[in-house]
């Protein structure tokens, strides 16, 4: 596997370089859908009994 370097930086592009920008957001993505779940979650359990 060859490894290239980037134009305009010089910096070698790995293949956890190349994935890196679709791999962060994907796990921000997780994780906010993981908390809001969470949030709403703890929101039912607190108003089961008042609906």
């Amino acid at each position: 596997m060859a490894v290239t370097e980037s134009p305009s930086s010089g910096i070698p592009e790995t293949p956890v370089r190349v994935l890196l920008p679709q791999v962060v957001p994907a796990l921000v993505v997780g994780v906010a859908a993981s908390l809001l779940f969470l949030g709403i979650s703890a929101a039912a359990e607190e108003l089961r009994d008042v609906l």
